[in-house]
């Protein structure tokens, strides 16, 4: 069964993407998000936190995709199967991952794996949440929200 994320945990994930985007690239003024159908994406929480995100990182959330989960494997999910693979062969070695730190070591060792940044984030916040999930029909392929 799949992990569902806390509304609160996607946000706080969206916000440091912009905030290291814009601190490694001061020159982007505006960012467009590709997420995949899961609920806790287009929660209302998440999509009226764009705003937010956008005054408080100086970068402008313009539009967020919304693909269909079943459509086709996407790069979130091919990225997360070359760490899987990666981990695995850590493991092959005789080396134990059982924490988030061995994760860590895991997936940096042999040089790590290209397109693949690793950032702990030590505490997030808990928020209230009382967002409503917002029902997203998809009449073709893909959805999207624009701002």
């Amino acid at each position: 069964m799949a992990r569902v994320h806390p509304r609160h945990v996607v946000v706080a994930t969206m916000q440091h993407v912009l905030t290291t985007l814009k601190w490694e690239h001061p020159e982007i003024s505006t960012a467009f998000f590709r997420q995949d159908n899961a609920r806790c994406y287009h929660s209302s929480c998440t999509i009226l936190a764009c705003r937010h995100m956008g005054t408080r990182c100086g970068i402008r959330v313009a539009r967020i995709d919304f693909s269909d989960p079943q459509g086709s494997r996407g790069m979130a999910d091919q990225l997360a199967a070359s760490c899987k693979f990666h981990i695995r062969a850590y493991i092959n070695e005789g080396q134990d991952v059982c924490t988030a730190n061995d994760m860590k070591i895991a997936l940096i060792s042999h040089g790590g794996l290209e397109g693949v940044r690793l950032v702990f984030m030590d505490t997030i916040a808990e928020m209230q949440d009382t967002a409503q999930t917002i029902e997203i029909k998809q009449y073709l392929f893909n959805t999207c929200y624009y701002q």
